[in-house]
């Protein structure tokens, strides 16, 4: 095997588990948030260290949202946000990528462009991917049938991300007397794109390309699923290695290098994938079902149920592989999002899945 493995005790994995339930919650840590029309939820599941010192700058969820994960450098950031309709963000702009996943209800997204304000209007499961530069806010526009409110997911590029807000934002809070340490002039580099160039980044989930193929594993049963490649994924350098979503999964989202990708994983109950490695981190959120998710540790094979809204993070060089347990009433099949970092990952199978493979008449290229 080309990367190396690491088999962790039971304890660190749990340590990189970040269950729904056990994220607490912060309404407080950005300034806007003390004012009407900006009052949101911050669930901090990953990431999220802070901006240094004295920079002006804030980090994308405040300094009240602590994170369930807080040691990993994934090279990524998650966090939900909750909001009732309504209620939102202020104008503010990132030094890294800040990328939407609609998980309940609708939300509105909007940007200053070149032509003025503009906006687009995204749906569950729906995301937006924001390059550093232009101004943008976000709110919530309908919760969910039986909810009082929407949620998002946020996947913000770096390890230590920082969030300015736009002069106008500024000036707003403090005629309402609300303090803010940022000073009047932004530092971040701001652009105003046109529409065209936002819509490239927009993936609707239905408009995604859905491909049942592309990895060797596929074609075993216990292994069928499909990809819906959103955002990333460049083919890894060396032709030999091959992509976390196989030759198949044309991104939605191609022309950026937000320093991640981000596809959908749908299964059968039953359905998953073999073992295998990344060179990079590999973080799931369950999006609906209910899925286990396993890896090879110190004391042998070991895994963990986890429901909508978890999280699980594995660092590079451990051997995991999951499969869906139960679909959501009303579906045959459950989802996942996968978030994997860098802007060309590869993955190895390990060798228990090669000789697995080859029992069935596949044959691999990796060394076993």
């Amino acid at each position: 095997m080309v990367l190396p493995v690491h088999k962790p005790t039971r304890a660190e994995i749990m340590k990189c588990v970040a269950r729904f339930a056990d994220i607490v919650p912060a309404d407080g840590g950005l300034p806007d948030q003390e004012i009407e029309g900006y009052r949101r939820t911050f669930r901090n599941a990953l990431g999220f260290s802070q901006p240094k010192e004295g920079g002006g700058t804030y980090s994308p969820i405040g300094d009240e949202a602590k994170p369930k994960v807080s040691h990993l450098s994934a090279g990524f950031n998650l966090g939900y946000v909750q909001a009732d309709p309504g209620q939102g963000v202020m104008m503010h702009t990132h030094d890294t990528n800040e990328t939407f996943v609609v998980v309940d209800g609708k939300w509105k997204f909007e940007w200053e462009g070149d032509k003025g304000n503009d906006y687009v209007v995204l749906n569950e499961w729906d995301i937006i991917s924001f390059v550093p530069g232009p101004q943008r806010r976000f709110k919530c526009v309908e919760a969910p049938k039986g909810m009082t409110r929407g949620m998002i997911l946020g996947v913000i590029g770096g390890n230590t991300p920082a969030a300015e807000f736009s002069p106008e934002a500024v000036k707003a809070m403090r005629k309402l007397g609300v303090k803010v340490t940022q000073g009047a002039t932004q530092k971040l580099k701001v652009t105003k794109p046109k529409r065209g160039d936002v819509l490239q980044c927009v993936a609707r989930f239905d408009e995604l390309y859905a491909t049942d193929t592309g990895l060797p594993d596929q074609a075993m049963d216990g292994c069928y699923r499909i990809f819906r490649n959103a955002i990333g994924f460049a083919p890894p350098r060396n032709s030999d290695n091959r992509s976390p979503v196989g030759s198949a999964a044309k991104p939605r989202i191609g022309h950026l290098k937000p320093g991640f990708g981000a596809a959908y994983v749908t299964a059968a109950p039953g359905q998953g994938t073999l073992m295998h490695n990344h060179d990079t981190n590999e973080t799931f959120v369950v999006m609906d079902g209910t899925w286990e998710f396993f890896w090879e540790g110190d004391k042998g094979d070991d895994s963990i149920v986890l429901k909508p809204r978890d999280i699980i993070s594995f660092s590079s060089g451990i051997q995991r592989c999951f499969k869906c347990v139960k679909a959501p009433k009303g579906k045959d099949m459950g989802t996942i999002l996968g978030v994997i970092g860098g802007n060309s990952p590869y993955a190895e199978y390990s060798r228990r899945a090669i000789a697995d493979m080859a029992k069935h008449g596949i044959i691999v290229k990796e060394a076993a």
